[in-house]
């Protein structure tokens, strides 16, 4: 759920990584996009650690994918 046009904190991840118990064995998570990984549900994942930052910001009703942060 978006709160648009109230500001509020977003979590902006930049990058995931996923944790291998075999350093030689890809996961299947690892060759999904980004957007493939929004889709899926957190609890099915691999174990993961993201990287990113908190943003203040607006979310555009019209775009409710786009932050408009606050400088």
């Amino acid at each position: 759920m978006t709160l648009s046009g109230k500001e509020q904190t977003y979590i902006v991840a930049s990058d995931y990584v996923f944790v291998r118990r075999d350093p030689n064995v890809r996961l299947p998570e690892e060759a999904l996009s980004y957007k493939e990984l929004q889709g899926k549900d957190p609890q099915g994942l691999a174990p993961c650690l993201y990287y990113g930052e908190s943003v203040l910001g607006e979310a555009d009703p019209a775009h409710p994918d786009v932050i408009l942060p606050r400088a």
